[in-house]
């Protein structure tokens, strides 16, 4: 019994852990690149609709698939196009305590 406990008690952790959320559609207000977070972490600005981080959300060039999201985000951001994101909302990016960014996992341009 106190094996299943543990199980279930790790399932739940590992879930809140990885608490994913998809963010409002709309443009991107800003993007900037800091070469001493990360080696090169990205901010991107936007109003997510979100508590977890309104501020916008971040990508890590040590991130699976950064480049295409890079580019995504900058075309949406030129073109003026909507976007929209789902974030990890459990995964803050850690430069800033005034403003809140999720990490990207996917961003979509519509």
């Amino acid at each position: 019994m106190k094996k299943f406990l543990l199980i279930a008690i790790g399932v739940m952790l590992s879930t809140q852990a990885l608490a994913l959320s998809l963010t409002n559609t709309g443009t991107i207000i800003e993007i900037n690149s800091y070469t001493d977070y990360g080696n090169g972490d990205v901010l991107i600005y936007f109003d997510t609709g979100l508590d977890a981080c309104p501020s916008g959300g971040y990508i890590s060039p040590t991130m699976p698939g950064y480049k295409t999201a890079l580019s995504i985000a900058l075309t949406g951001y030129t073109a003026e196009r909507d976007v929209r994101m789902e974030v990890f909302t459990s995964n803050l990016w850690s430069g800033t305590s005034s403003n809140k960014f999720c990490a990207i996992r996917r961003i979509d341009l519509k």
